[in-house]
């Protein structure tokens, strides 16, 4: 579902340097196909620099991701990029508003967070849940 001007829109919780990046590759390559419609930061520079450099209107910026996850859905796609202790209940919340997932590492710090994670996803299909991570390569090559 495209649910702004035929762009695929993306909710952003935790401004961080993940989620920066993920922003700064839809920018280079796909500039006219996306908004970034909302924002969920506790860093008041970081919800700034997102209403100007992605345009993110006064009503989709929030102080904190509970307040993001309150609101009726917001956008095709949550980037998930806050501390990894919160990943499980905010990527619950996403899940059943029907946002698809993107989700940097871990998943979870707890195995049995992780396996609820996989049935909630399995079962909200054809809702897309992606984890991304840096690829680690030790200074000495591989």
């Amino acid at each position: 579902m495209r649910m702004y001007e035929g762009k695929v829109t993306f909710a952003v919780v935790g401004l961080g340097g993940r989620a920066s990046a993920y922003l700064a590759a839809l920018r280079e390559f796909y500039p006219d196909g996306h908004a970034v419609v909302a924002v969920a930061d506790p860093d008041p520079k970081k919800r700034l620099r997102a209403a100007q450099e992605y345009a993110v209107p006064e009503s989709g910026l929030f102080e904190t991701d509970l307040e993001l996850m309150e609101q009726p859905r917001l956008a095709d796609v949550a980037i998930v990029g806050t501390q990894d202790a919160l990943h499980y209940r905010e990527t619950v919340a996403l899940l059943e508003k029907g946002y698809d997932i993107i989700l940097e590492k871990p998943i979870s710090t707890k195995m049995d967070e992780l396996l609820d994670l996989r049935r909630r996803a399995a079962a909200l299909e054809p809702v897309y849940f992606a984890v991304s991570g840096a690829a680690e390569i030790p200074p000495q090559g591989c």
